[in-house]
């Protein structure tokens, strides 16, 4: 059903079950009965969509009983595709799923009657459509908070700044989530960063679930990133190494005693003394030839974490610490010393909340007596002062209308539609209105954030590809799947619903964190939906009644594990499961055998569809075995895992769409021959691996591939991939030494090809090497009906230092990213590359 989405969080899977009931044939010679039960089956089957998902009004309770009938019956066909036919022996379940049917139309008809003002989803038709344009490469820092806290700002830095020549400080800035913590410590630190006070500066964030090798490795990064290029060749370090390497970098012996930092359960009778006497020590130590250094640690919720990462922070003269945290126990824990200061936030005056909300709808130096007009003292009120509802809601006028008549019209209308959400708290309704506001298929991407733990880094083409696996992002001809899902990524940026994460070489958003506040809406409106399920939320309390469709868990957190696996009989309708685990933890451990265990569990889940393992600890090859019974099975993701191989039933997986197996470091150097049966698969993500680019030809519907392409064979055979493939949008290829002439007829088809993204890693080219691909592709244009123009072409030249930077680099106009290490840069280097 081009134009849809498959599956929307408000009507189920109802688009995708009739796609699947129109290919349903009947039996061969079938009896008249019958054939009338089958046709009157399917017009059933379409009355739900026309007289519920298609209709608005429709109680809630009431739409909730139907999507699980919907789920139910696709379960029941989808178990089917192996005859692909209807016939006699499924008369009885016809006649069942006939009879529910039935009784749904009864107790809408009860529930109507009973309710009549009850809407399933509150505004959905008050709030119109958005007008506004999103732009794709959104700002990094929020702009519109500035000036809005100079007062607190301007006291913390006087107290950061004043006494240079004593001892550490330590800030916290405490206060509830939402009221711009974060904001205010960027502010800053990036006022400080122009002060050159300090001889290194980071900032990290903790969040609820610290995974404290990460925050202390992240700080390391930072404070020497001269560094970072060697230490990611490096084994892992564990959190002691981390602490020494800081200690010594900063100027401060060794001091570190045995207070047990790799036992993350820090047991508190045992260790307290060594701890209280480290920090005496460290506190007395000789730092007249230390460092000054100025961290921030954002969203600290635990003294624990602060304990940890105190360790690595000693006491130097002229350094600054900066802590944000929710709970004043642990403000007061960080700023325990006479020269430090606990600085509590406070919601925004009336004045500055009318000033902030008039710059986020992008209207600044408007009167008051507009703001008035917009919205009224109800939607400030309502805000109460807190930065992130401010922001959220006048973000939501903003994207209707740039005109401040249409504006006025949206505000009376949102006002006017108050009555209809629940009498919740200000930031909340808020929320509700922002959610209204999405598209359905946006709503259900939002949605499936809350499988997410919280304060965790999800990478950006990880979530997309997942969306599209799920069956929430519409299916059309005038773009690829993945530009629809980076659209729809980009447009909950703007809306401020996720806060986007940057590394250090890019202006794009590499991932998304979510906010606190809002991480708890989604959780609150995905159970109230039964969309998403954490398995934290079965550890303890009675098990949920309702079906559990889909499931996330922390693969590190034991309890969950064995949740999981003791709770089996009750996921047999589970579709979706997906593991997240702590990316850095690489280094060798020991995997509790109840771990192990719940691997050998997951084939069992007849129904599964997306399959999540990236970075699961304890995967190994022969775990894979049984994994083609997964015939419905549409993700495979296997980044990360340490297998080495695949078994040969994996071709059985002939729903499948995407198969990920990046950093596996270990995998041997094929692919088994059954993988290019796989006639669906839209994403192969790979990891060092020669593949037989001429047999991934046959994959007619591929949008995602990396491969590598050494010697002047294989480029031509990527080269016919790209003129021969209709759907190809991403290309990442890791690049051996070529011919000229194999470059040149690559070059041809790049940039007569539609490539959304292409990345050129190129293997251990000397000099000589570069200049020759850089030539060639300088000699190669675009035709005119076709400019080569996509938003990302990413050139990497990291292996070996080179002695300059190529002549004719500069003249590469398609270029956007440019990865080179040289042995001396030099000024005639910067020319080349242009201003």
């Amino acid at each position: 059903m081009e134009g849809l989405p498959l599956v929307c969080y408000s009507t189920g899977t109802i688009n995708s079950l009739l796609a699947k009931l129109t290919k349903l044939k009947n039996h061969s010679n079938p009896t008249e009965e019958f054939s009338d039960l089958t046709e009157n089956f399917k017009k059933a089957v379409r009355s739900l969509k026309e007289d519920f998902c298609d209709k608005l009004g429709v109680p809630t309770v009431c739409m909730k009983q139907v999507r699980e009938l919907v789920f139910e019956i696709e379960d029941w066909i989808d178990q089917k595709l192996e005859t692909d036919m209807l016939d006699p022996s499924d008369t009885k379940e016809i006649q069942y799923f006939m009879t529910e049917i039935r009784e749904a139309h009864e107790r809408f008809t009860w529930y109507g009657d009973l309710f009549k003002e009850v809407l399933t989803e509150p505004g959905l038709d008050v709030v119109a459509p958005s007008k506004i344009t999103i732009n794709p490469r959104l700002p990094i820092e929020e702009k519109s908070c500035r000036g809005i806290l100079d007062g607190p700002r301007h006291k913390i830095v006087k107290h950061l700044t004043e006494d240079k020549e004593e001892m550490r400080k330590v800030v916290s800035i405490v206060g509830m989530e939402g009221l711009g913590k974060t904001t205010l410590a960027k502010e800053i630190y990036s006022e400080l960063q122009l002060h050159r006070q300090f001889e290194c500066q980071a900032f990290v964030s903790a969040g609820r679930r610290p995974a404290m090798r990460e925050i202390l490795n992240d700080i390391l990064c930072q404070v020497k990133p001269w560094s970072a290029k060697l230490r990611s060749y490096e084994k892992a370090k564990d959190v002691e190494e981390i602490i020494t390497e800081l200690q010594e970098y900063f100027g401060t012996k060794s001091l570190l005693p045995a207070v047990g930092l790799k036992d993350q359960k820090f047991r508190r009778e045992e260790r307290q003394e060594a701890r209280d006497g480290f920090i005496a020590v460290v506190r007395c130590a000789d730092a007249r030839s230390s460092i000054r250094y100025f961290i921030i640690v954002d969203g600290i919720w635990s003294m624990r974490a602060w304990k940890v990462i105190n360790c690595a922070l000693p006491n130097n003269l002229g350094s600054r610490v900066l802590i944000t945290t929710c709970i004043m126990d642990v403000g007061k824990s960080c700023s325990i010393y006479r020269n430090d200061l606990i600085y509590e936030m406070e919601a925004l005056s009336k004045k500055n909340s009318e000033i902030l909300f008039l710059r986020s709808i992008g209207r600044r130096g408007e009167r008051v007596s507009d703001f008035e007009e917009v919205c009224g003292n109800m939607l400030l009120d309502m805000c109460d002062g807190m930065p992130l509802a401010i922001i959220v809601a006048a973000n939501l006028l903003a994207r209707k209308s740039e005109e401040i008549t249409e504006l006025k019209m949206l505000g009376k209308s949102i006002i006017s539609s108050m009555k209809q959400y629940p009498p919740t708290k200000g930031m909340t309704k808020i929320l509700h209105m922002s959610f209204a506001d999405l598209s359905l298929p946006l709503r259900s991407c939002f949605l499936y954030l809350g499988l997410i733990p919280q304060d965790y880094t999800i990478k950006k083409d990880r979530l997309i590809r997942l969306w599209g696996a799920e069956g929430f992002i519409p299916r059309t001809n005038r773009e690829c799947l993945w530009a629809t899902g980076e659209r729809f990524f980009n447009e909950l940026i703007s809306r401020r619903l996720i806060q986007p994460v940057f590394d250090y070489t890019d202006d794009q958003a590499f991932g998304c964190t979510i906010h606190g506040v809002i991480f708890d809406f989604i959780r609150s409106m995905s159970r109230e939906e039964n969309f998403a399920t954490r398995a934290a939320e079965l550890c303890f309390g009675p098990f949920p009644c309702d079906t559990i469709r889909r499931l996330s868990l922390d693969s590190s957190n034991e309890d969950e594990v064995v949740t999981f696996s003791a709770r089996t009989p009750h996921l047999s309708r589970m579709r979706s499961l997906i593991f997240f685990e702590d990316v850095n933890d690489e280094e060798e451990m020991h995997v509790p055998l109840s771990i192990r265990a719940s691997v050998d569990i997951l084939w069992g889940f007849k129904l599964l569809q997306v399959l999540d393992l990236e970075d699961r600890k304890g995967l190994e090859d022969h775990h894979l075995a049984g994994i083609g019974e997964l015939v419905l099975l549409r993700y495979l993701g296997l980044a990360g895992t340490g297998i080495r191989g695949l078994p040969e039933e994996i071709g059985e997986l002939e729903q499948l769409e995407t198969l990920d197996l990046r950093r596996n470091w270990y995998f041997g150097t094929t692919l088994p021959a059954s993988i290019f049966k796989l006639q669906k698969l839209k994403h192969l993500l790979l990891f060092l691996l020669d593949v037989d680019v001429k047999r991934i030809r046959v994959m007619h519907e591929l949008e995602e591939a990396n491969s590598f392409a050494d010697g002047s064979n294989s480029l031509r055979m990527m080269a016919q991939l790209l003129r021969e493939s209709e759907c190809l949008r991403i290309l990442d290829v890791r690049l051996g030494a070529s011919p000229v002439t194999s470059l040149m007829y690559f070059f041809r088809e790049v940039v007569k090809s539609k490539l959304h993204s292409l990345s050129l890693n190129c293997e251990n080219f000397d000099d000589k090497e570069v200049s020759l691909l850089v030539d060639s592709w300088a000699e190669v244009t675009a035709p005119p009906e076709n400019t080569f123009d996509p938003p990302r072409v990413e050139l990497v030249l990291l292996d070996l230092p080179l002695g300059r930077v190529p002549p004719n680099m500069g003249s590469l106009s398609s270029l956007t990213h440019l990865h080179i290490q040289l042995e001396q840069a030099k000024a005639e280097d910067f020319h080349v590359l242009g201003p």
